[in-house]
C-alpha cells in the first residue's frame, strides 16, 4: 500500500498536509482502497468503472450500524444517503469521487421487518445516483 500526501501552499506561503490517502499498489492500482472495484474491465478515472454503492453489513435489525461505500461519483461533492423516505447520512466525496459514511438503521424501522429496503446515494452536483439493498430483519 502506498500513501499519497498532498501539500497545499496557502496564500501566506504556509504549507500543510491536505490528505493522506492510501491506494492499492498492485495490478489493480486504478482502484481506490475505500472500495474494491467490482468491475475491472474498463476502469474509470475516479477509481471505479461505474458508479457503485455497497453496504456493510447488508442486513440486520433496526439499530444496525451500516457503512455505505461508493465510488465513481463526482469529485469533492456532497452525497446524500437515503433509506426509504428518510435521509440517514450526508458526506462529501474525495477527489477521486469515492466516499464512506456510517449510519444507524433508525429504531423507528423496528416493526417494519422482515423487508428489503433500498439505500440510495445521490451526488448533489453530478446527479449521479446508485442504490443497494438492505435486508431489514426482526429483532
Amino acid at each position: 500500500m502506498v500513501a499519497v500526501v498532498i501539500a497545499i501552499v496557502g496564500a501566506l506561503g504556509t504549507v500543510g498536509a491536505a490528505a493522506i490517502q492510501p491506494w492499492v499498489a498492485d495490478n489493480l492500482s486504478h482502484c481506490h482502497s475505500v472500495l474494491p472495484c467490482p468491475d475491472t474491465s474498463t476502469p474509470g478515472p475516479t477509481g471505479c468503472a461505474k458508479p457503485t454503492v455497497q453496504l456493510d453489513p447488508a442486513d440486520g435489525p433496526a439499530g444496525t450500524q451500516v457503512v455505505v461505500r461508493g465510488c465513481a461519483f463526482g469529485p469533492n461533492e456532497t452525497v446524500t444517503v437515503t433509506l426509504g423516505d428518510d435521509t440517514v447520512a450526508t458526506t462529501r466525496t474525495d477527489l477521486a469521487g469515492s466516499f464512506s459514511v456510517p449510519f444507524p438503521v433508525p429504531s423507528s424501522y423496528r416493526d417494519r421487518g422482515p423487508v428489503e429496503l433500498t439505500v440510495i446515494a445521490r451526488g448533489e452536483t453530478s446527479q449521479i445516483q446508485n442504490s443497494a439493498t438492505f435486508a431489514l430483519s426482526l429483532q
